[in-house]
This record gives structure tokens, C-alpha cells and sequence, in this order.
């Protein structure tokens, strides 16, 4: 037995279709089913264009705040953070992208004819500082995220802190402290050594 469809034009399939979602969505379905890894990231980046708000009334206020500098390996971004920081500042959209800083798997929702998206580059930025804030990149007026040397006291200013000091142990050469620091660990040790002696002696004694 066989069954017989009678043909439908393609027109009718799309309006038919068109009628339970729209254009795009239909899009991203195709591309689903024919199993591209696009689809995850197609509705991702949906989502973020449909967030403006978030990024104007949030991320954005967050960032003019924070002073970025960077850690090893992240000099590039560092400076696209600045410069985008000193355009938002001035009230201009994005005008300075650095192209290099998109990942090849973003590139194709970033970058349509060789021009930028500048909503979606925000995003990527943003995206890019949270991920480095593990000691790549450091945000100077952030205490979490500081880097060690912006605790430590410039060398450039100890020798008048030091002078300034009460405290006489502070004064003296730092490998005469540690003399007379090893020199009371050794006697103490010795101390230690002749009191175990002596109560094991005493131990034998009465054992």
C-alpha cells in the first residue's frame, strides 16, 4: 500500500509556518536542524540585544567606576577597556573596537561586513574583564581585586618612613636583625635540648 500526498506549494508550507513563529525564529530553527553549532549561540546573543537596559542602568554605571590595570597577557584588552571608558565618558557610543579581542566563535554575531556591532561589543568587553579578574587583569580601587604591589610601600619612600619611625628595630640593617633573630632561636633551641635530656634522665632514674 502506498500512501499519496498531494503536493503543496512551498508558499503555502511558508505561510502556514510563518503563522506559528516568526522569521527569525524560523531561521535559527533551520540552522538547528541541520545541526550547526549555531543555535545555542544565535539565542544568546538575542537575549543580550534584548538587555540594553541592563547595560545602561547597571553594567555600564559599574565600569565608568573601576580603574583596570593589566596583569600579564592582557595588555590589549586593558586598553581597550580605557578606551572605552574615555568614550563613554565623553557620551559617545563605541567607536574605537579592536577586533582582535573577538573570539573566532563570536565573530559571526559581532562582525557583519567588517563592521563591529557596538551593543554587542560592550557585552563581549564586559564578559571578557569578569572572566580575567583571577590575576590577569587587577582593578586598582577594588580591594579584592588589587594587585599585591598596590599594598605594598614604594620603595622610592621607605627610607624617610623609616627614619620617621619609632619603632628602633625598624632602623637597624635588616641582616643585623636577622643575626640576632638566629642567634636567640640557636640558645633557645639549646635550652630545649638540656631540659629533655635532663627529665629523660630523670625518667631512667626512677624507671
Amino acid at each position: 500500500m502506498t500512501l499519496y500526498f498531494p503536493p503543496t506549494p512551498f508558499a503555502t508550507v511558508r505561510q502556514q509556518a510563518l503563522s506559528v513563529m516568526n522569521n527569525q525564529d524560523i531561521e535559527t530553527l533551520c540552522l538547528y536542524l541541520k545541526k550547526q553549532k549555531r543555535t545555542v549561540e544565535e539565542y544568546q546573543w538575542q537575549y543580550y540585544d534584548d538587555q540594553n537596559g541592563l547595560i545602561e542602568q547597571l553594567l555600564r554605571p559599574v565600569f565608568l567606576c573601576l580603574e583596570c590595570q593589566a596583569g600579564k597577557g592582557s595588555e590589549a584588552l586593558v586598553t581597550q577597556l580605557k578606551t572605552t571608558k574615555t568614550e563613554l565618558l565623553a557620551g559617545n557610543t563605541l567607536q574605537t573596537m579592536d577586533s582582535t579581542l573577538i573570539q573566532q566563535k563570536h565573530r559571526p554575531w559581532l562582525i557583519n561586513k567588517d563592521v563591529v556591532h557596538p551593543q554587542r561589543y560592550e557585552w563581549l568587553l564586559y564578559r571578557q574583564l569578569a572572566s580575567r579578574l583571577n590575576g590577569r587583569i587587577y582593578l586598582s580601587n577594588v580591594t579584592k581585586y588589587r594587585a599585591l604591589e598596590d599594598d605594598l610601600i614604594a620603595s622610592s619612600i621607605q627610607p624617610d618612613l623609616l627614619a620617621s619611625s619609632t619603632l628602633e628595630k625598624l632602623k637597624q640593617p635588616i641582616q643585623k636583625l636577622l643575626q640576632v633573630k638566629q642567634i636567640r632561636l640557636t640558645t633557645s633551641l639549646g635550652g630545649n635540648r638540656r631540659i629533655r635530656k635532663k627529665s629523660y634522665a630523670k625518667l631512667t632514674v626512677f624507671s
